[in-house]
């Protein structure tokens, strides 16, 4: 997210006071209270950091009530803004049946799109790694599958 030092520092501002309630930093932690931050944030504004830290909450039931669905739908959110972390998990959920079951090439086209990212994505956390995830998937795969992957991340814009 790009800050212009005007429309979008209360954006940043509240995302930071939820990532002070996630953490505990200045603050008792809680994370109800992080995810209702991360919320308002999501809600008023185009805020990936914080579609990805609620999605986080609802994948773990942290503060809020477990819902692999809900965490999609953040995901989702945070990954369609570019965000590669979301995209990695977004691929991830995919691949590993949490959307509903496995859709190799939904998970294909977002880890794909990760791979831009994928710096980012080991510095959040090193055990995500989007290329051994397209290899493992790939492997399942066949070439029409693989191909309307690509095509699919070819096309992609982000929001």
């Amino acid at each position: 997210m790009v800050f212009d030092g005007r429309r979008n520092w209360p954006c940043r501002a509240q995302y930071f006071v939820g990532t002070m309630y996630a953490s505990g930093e200045a603050v008792r932690q809680d994370n109800f209270r992080a995810s209702e931050w991360y919320r308002l944030v999501s809600n008023l504004g185009r805020h990936a950091d914080a579609q990805l830290a609620l999605g986080d909450l609802y994948f773990k039931g942290q503060g809020v009530p477990h819902g692999y669905a809900e965490a999609l739908s953040w995901y989702r959110k945070s990954a369609l803004l570019g965000h590669p972390v979301a995209q990695y998990r977004l691929g991830a959920m995919y691949a590993e049946g949490y959307a509903g079951g496995l859709n190799a090439v939904e998970a294909y086209k977002w880890f794909t799109l990760a791979m831009k990212g994928k710096n980012q994505i080991i510095a959040y956390d090193s055990r995500f790694d989007p290329e051994a995830a397209l290899s493992r998937l790939a492997a399942g795969m066949n070439r029409n599958q693989i191909k309307r992957a690509r095509e699919a991340a070819e096309i992609f814009l982000p929001q």
